[in-house]
């Protein structure tokens, strides 16, 4: 069996100590080089080709994110995992887009380093957990966002009016009195919008529901 040929790099000494030490136990890896800087640590790559690179993202000389790009333009083999403490999925999609096979947080090394080096090693992409459950709970926005735009737009433009009104906290009768219609009226756009919005019975729903929504709302 071959082993999976490392090269490691990270600023901070105690984070490679570790990492190494925890690698060196695992007899699958053989670990080139280790590198705390980031223009050495391209060169390192670049001459040695490993099967693997561990880059941090926040490196001197040229940041992880800069390394990663210049080994997809050499169109070498070497395979890119990112261990970082980042969680901005901006950068995470940026990591990936330039064509990074995995990305992982450096709290959870210990529990994810073999998983993700074994996979990439077999040629998949590996995401960290959290960083997946993040990608979940942002998608699961977006639907959220999508179904409640499906739902305002069911609202007529006095409706919007009127659900913009509640959400400065204006009383039915001053909301009548400006939009020049009696309070029945507007009580019954209130009935229509929770109707159409599928909002509780209760009193404080649509006051709720405007006051949280009032930018998406428009008119």
């Amino acid at each position: 069996m071959n082993k999976i040929k490392l090269i490691i790099a990270d600023d901070h000494p105690f984070v490679r100590f570790g990492l190494v030490n925890y690698l060196q136990k695992n007899k699958s890896y053989v670990i080139l080089s280790e590198v705390g800087d980031g223009n050495e640590a391209l060169k390192l790559i670049l001459d040695a080709r490993p099967d693997i690179a561990i880059l941090d993202i926040d490196m001197p000389g040229m940041n992880g994110i800069k390394i990663c790009e210049h080994i997809t333009n050499s169109k070498i083999e070497t395979k890119v995992l990112f261990l970082t403490m980042h969680k901005e999925l901006d950068l995470y999609n940026k990591a990936m887009q330039i064509g990074a096979s995995g990305y992982i947080l450096k709290e959870n090394a210990l529990h994810e380093i073999d998983s993700a080096l074994s996979s990439i090693n077999a040629g998949e992409k590996y995401i960290g957990k959290d960083i997946e459950a993040l990608l979940v709970k942002s998608k699961n926005n977006i639907l959220l966002d999508d179904e409640l735009n499906k739902k305002l737009k069911l609202l007529t433009k006095t409706e919007k009016d009127v659900l913009l009104l509640i959400a400065k906290q204006i009383k039915t009768k001053d909301i009548a009195d400006k939009l020049f219609v009696s309070e029945k009226t507007i009580k019954n756009h209130r009935h229509n919008i929770i109707k159409k919005l599928e909002l509780p019975g209760d009193q404080n729903a649509l006051l709720k529901f405007a006051i949280e929504n009032e930018p998406f709302i428009g008119t």
